[in-house]
């Protein structure tokens, strides 16, 4: 007998004996396929942060932080129940790897140059808390304060 007969009448046997098996084997196989291949190659952190004034930033702002694009501003809205800062800011930081922020690091809003163009910073150089937790808050400082 020939291989290449051979082999079709292994797959043959196979199939016809199992279909079943073959086919919920297949499927698994697919699944696990698509999971590694759907599985995110980024760490996400979503925080918040009140400012006093929100000095014309938008959803879809950048967030960096030592200069580097580290995230997104995600969502804006006022809470006058919060007298002092009533401006909430949702953040999400997305990167390739485990960003620990730590938990005492301050926000600041900055202009890119043009107007209307701002972005958050967060600055971390004179923290040492512990990393903030995803949902967690940072404190702000004005803009115009160094």
């Amino acid at each position: 007998m020939e291989p290449e007969i051979e082999q079709r009448d292994w797959l043959s046997r196979i199939l016809g004996k199992h279909p079943s098996l073959t086919i919920a084997a297949m499927a698994v196989a697919g699944v696990v396929l698509v999971v590694a291949l759907a599985k995110p190659n980024h760490h996400t952190l979503e925080l918040k942060c009140y400012f006093k004034d929100a000095q014309g930033l938008r959803a879809g702002a950048k967030v960096r932080m030592a200069g580097v694009e580290i995230g997104t501003v995600t969502g804006i809205r006022v809470r006058p129940e919060l007298r002092e800062n009533p401006a909430e800011v949702s953040i999400t930081l997305q990167t390739p790897y485990e960003l620990k922020v730590p938990s005492d690091s301050v926000v600041r809003l900055r202009s890119a140059g043009s107007p209307g163009d701002v972005f958050a910073e967060i600055d971390m150089q004179n923290a040492s808390g512990p990393p903030v937790a995803n949902g967690g808050v940072l404190k702000t400082m004005p803009a115009n304060n160094p």
